[in-house]
């Protein structure tokens, strides 16, 4: 018999005309709060001043209590200028308020800040990075990024960041954002003259909040060469960087990770996925956190044609190794959108009408622990993510409530009350019978 409330316990039965009883036993406990998923209830997040086609949550990120979203086609200044949604929530509460729409000081028409690659925005404490990809810095869509910075509640533009590039470029595909560090990926840089080889440069804030270039990591990637789309995605963890070229060596994909010491960079590990053939495209989307990276292949065959799957690796020491692979029975391009925050992984498969897979790490193993399904396989359900430890926001830039503004959704943990155990809370009938 085993006991669910604390408390003193004996036991008195008659079992096969024999009577059994027990001393009294007291079992003491206490309630401990705990944490689960709420998949049954979510929160919808529109832009206050949502129009058809705007893409409202095509990027997404999220810090603390703030959460960034990317409306790349918002045209209130010009046509497919882009536009930045701030939405705040107190602490430890789950109810979101748009704080502020953020626009380019020199907003211009079709520079799609904020899109259309889902990982163009970040934001780290009260500093927003985003990348314009298509703006027309000294050439035409070069590509460029936008820092934004909150006092109190008011958020004002710091600086404009102009890599020095090539037209179409298109620096600010990829963003990523540590503390004063800001590394801006733009993947179709034509890096020593060959075309589209890719590049990504790291700059720095100093003490009087002025950016300026820190390193060009390009030339530190052994092996990069012509059409490798280096910079299509990016990641920053303290003093690491990841960067991924999705269409190195005939499209099979590479990821380079680089570490700091001081202000110089160098290569630490460059990643393969030790395929053969062609068209794989490893590394279009690569995210570090602490001593663990996960990389997104998309069109891995193994189970199916472009099936995809998530790869994990691990660092010990300076080497990083293959720590587990994760796959989908039936999918289709699983992995086309990814993000890793700490202990979760969410991925997008686009089969059906769209679904989103979520892994947890538990005791030390990456275990699907949920699958939610889109309604429309146009809206793009899991176009983009943002995560932390109790909260998941799922991105659908082609919802149309109306036409094709989008819309993201918030899932939370939720407080329960658990009773835990002190003593054993199990009675046992193991003595000799009274009669």
């Amino acid at each position: 018999y085993y006991i669910t409330d604390a408390g003193k316990y004996s036991v008195d039965a008659t079992i096969a005309g024999l009577n059994y009883k027990t001393n009294e036993v007291e079992v003491t406990g206490s309630i401990t709060p705990t944490k689960s998923w709420n998949w049954d209830t979510k929160t919808t997040l529109r832009a206050y001043n949502t129009g058809s086609d705007d893409n409202f949550g095509r990027a997404m990120h999220m810090y603390g209590d703030t959460l960034v979203v990317s409306s790349p086609n918002e045209d209130t200044t010009n046509s497919n200028s882009g536009a930045v949604y701030v939405f705040v929530r107190p602490s430890g509460g789950t109810t979101w308020a748009q704080q502020a729409m953020l626009k380019a000081a020199d907003a211009a028409s079709d520079d799609i800040m904020g899109g259309y690659s889902s990982t163009s925005l970040k934001i780290y404490g009260d500093t927003i990075a985003v990348g314009a990809r298509g703006a027309d810095a000294g050439g035409t869509n070069r590509g460029a990024c936008y820092i934004f910075t909150r006092s109190g509640t008011t958020w004002t533009q710091q600086q404009k960041i102009e890599p020095t590039t090539n037209d179409n470029a298109n620096f600010g595909t990829s963003i990523a954002l540590w503390e004063d560090t800001v590394a801006i990926g733009g993947n179709a840089f034509d890096y020593g003259g060959s075309s589209d080889t890719g590049g990504c440069q790291v700059w720095k804030r100093d003490s009087n909040n002025v950016w300026a270039l820190e390193a060009d990591v390009t030339p530190l990637a052994s092996g990069l060469n012509a059409s490798s789309n280096f910079g299509q995605d990016c990641s920053l963890y303290e003093d690491t960087l990841v960067v991924g070229a999705h269409t190195h060596n005939s499209q099979l994909g590479a990821v380079w990770v680089f570490t700091r010491s001081g202000t110089t960079w160098t290569e630490q590990q460059k990643i393969t996925s030790g395929m053969s053939g062609n068209n794989k495209f490893f590394g279009a989307m690569c995210k570090v956190w602490d001593n663990t990276l996960v990389v997104k292949m998309t069109s891995d065959d193994t189970g199916g044609t472009d099936a995809g799957s998530v790869w994990i690796y691990s660092r010990s020491g300076t080497t990083w190794s293959l720590n587990q692979t994760l796959r989908i029975s039936g999918s289709s391009q699983f992995s086309h959108y990814t993000d890793f925050r700490n202990n979760l992984i969410v991925a997008r498969d686009i089969s059906g009408n769209g679904n989103v897979y979520i892994w947890e790490k538990i005791n030390g193993v990456w275990t699907q622990i949920k699958k939610l399904e889109g309604t429309n396989a146009s809206n793009q359900f899991g176009s983009a993510f943002a995560l932390d430890d109790n909260t998941i926001v799922i991105g659908e830039y082609d919802e149309d409530t109306v036409s094709n503004a989008g819309a993201v959704y918030v899932y939370n943990k939720s407080t329960t009350a658990e009773l835990k155990f002190d003593n054993y809370n199990k009675l046992s009938l193991t003595n000799t019978p009274t009669n």
